[in-house]
């Protein structure tokens, strides 16, 4: 039995579970409320979920970042 963590959907705020085990770094999720595609993120150990579009902008700022330095 794989150990569940909550997360919330970005687009609706539905809490959901997610099982440690089958969701990694960059894995897609579906909202049980909204049915809106989610991207799955490690931080710190923890699972969250958020919208391809802001995935989009975090790798559109992160490169950025480094072109500055």
């Amino acid at each position: 039995q794989g150990e569940k963590m909550k997360v919330a959907c970005p687009e609706c705020d539905e809490r959901f579970e997610l099982d440690v085990n089958e969701f990694d770094q960059g894995d897609t999720a579906e909202c049980p409320e909204c049915s809106a595609e989610l991207i799955v993120f490690v931080k710190k150990g923890k699972l969250g979920v958020k919208t391809p579009k802001a995935s989009y902008y975090d790798s559109e700022l992160e490169e950025q970042l480094y072109e500055e330095d």
